[in-house]
């Protein structure tokens, strides 16, 4: 009868913890299935945005690259601009740095024109 008794205080001490470590386990699985549902989200939502600018991008490429754009550089260049001539200052320093700046700042212009033209937020 006593060990009954003993054995009963156990298995409900056990059931006690096991109830415990299991509320914990659900509490993790809640949050992870919501910061997953969130990542799962914002992925899709960075997804158009790219679909978005890749479509702008080849936009803007058939636009530079039709008939009624090419060779009107120098239609539509100041005599300022055409002119080649005057001192050219050359700054010395990492030349794979100076140029990967100068093709991002590219990058950024032409975006935030396409934007402009596209009426887009996003871009």
């Amino acid at each position: 009868k006593q060990r009954k008794a003993e054995k009963a205080a156990m298995d409900k001490k056990q059931l006690g913890a096991t109830q415990g470590v299991k509320a914990e386990s659900q509490k993790t699985l809640s949050a992870t299935t919501t910061a997953c549902e969130e990542k799962k989200l914002s992925f899709a939502e960075k997804q158009k945005l790219r679909a978005e600018e890749i479509d702008a991008i080849g936009k803007a490429i058939e636009i530079l690259s039709s008939p009624e754009v090419v060779g009107n550089a120098e239609k539509y260049l100041s005599m300022a601009q055409a002119r080649a001539g005057g001192t050219a200052l050359v700054q010395m320093g990492d030349r794979q740095a100076s140029n990967s700046e100068g093709i991002h700042r590219r990058i950024r212009e032409f975006l935030a024109s396409e934007a402009g033209g596209l009426h887009s937020q996003r871009l």
